[in-house]
């Protein structure tokens, strides 16, 4: 079953900005560094991103500090390969939704979630509303030819590429299946915005995590919902066996 949800991705020139909300647009990242630690918040955008890059590549640091709703795709899934290929540790202080969720946390040595904090899944490149996308402008492209397509067309079409084939590098690099990031859409009922308990990120790969005892608990997701406001409802998922086989990685046009 499928459902258009008002906060799957926004879009900055024409390309996907996974974020949980459209505030961060006019947000700036702020860094910050205190000996061997890298403290960030706000969006995932480029040029910040390049430059906490820079500073995880001088290897002077171990651990990255985040609080952020997300991000550009690119931008995200290039800090995060940074992080893994230098082996930092990650610490989600407060928020780390969307792009966060998905490339940041994972790419961590070590994961850990602080007290009060979340970790929030609601799409990734692989989505299915871009890949029906993607899917429909290379059907069209195969009637009227490369030069029929728009240059909005053709620049979507060349992002999503990239994106898929970042992506797939990214969650076989890292050891994660990327379904953690699209499950919520395909179980029943679906949801926008959701987070898993450790041993249901375990089954995706997501391992070496601390976390609060009773994190992503009907009381802590309640507790947290009711001091922050989101743009959807969270919801705290308890996945089961059948859950697992409703969601198949989608076929892309060739």
């Amino acid at each position: 079953m499928k459902m258009y949800f008002a906060v799957l991705a926004l879009f900055i020139s024409g390309y996907p900005l996974a974020a949980e909300t459209n505030v961060l647009i006019d947000q700036k990242l702020e860094i910050q560094t205190n000996g061997r630690v890298i403290s960030l918040k706000g969006p995932l955008l480029k040029p910040s991103t390049d430059q906490v890059i820079e500073l995880v590549k001088s290897d002077r640091f171990d651990t990255l500090r985040i609080d952020s709703r997300g991000g550009e795709l690119v931008a995200s899934m290039e800090l995060g390969n940074a992080i893994h290929t230098h082996g930092l540790s990650v610490i989600v202080t407060h928020a780390c939704n969307s792009s966060c969720a998905n490339y940041i946390f994972p790419a961590g040595r070590k994961r850990k979630i602080d007290d009060g904090a979340f970790v929030l899944w609601h799409g990734d490149a692989r989505q299915w509303n871009f890949v029906e996308r993607f899917n429909k402008l290379s059907a069209k492209e195969k009637l009227v030819g490369r030069e029929g397509l728009t240059l909005a067309e053709r620049h979507s079409m060349d992002y999503s590429r990239k994106t898929f084939d970042m992506q797939d590098v990214f969650y076989k690099a890292v050891g994660i299946d990327g379904r953690i990031a699209r499950i919520g859409h395909e179980i029943s009922p679906p949801v926008a915005l959701w987070a898993l308990s450790k041993e249901d990120m375990a089954n995706f790969g997501l391992v070496d995590i601390d976390a609060p005892a009773n994190y992503a608990s009907p009381s802590y997701c309640k507790t947290w919902a009711g001091t922050h406001v989101t743009t959807s409802p969270i919801h705290c998922l308890k996945l089961s066996a059948q859950d697992f086989d409703k969601v198949s990685d989608l076929q892309l046009s060739q």
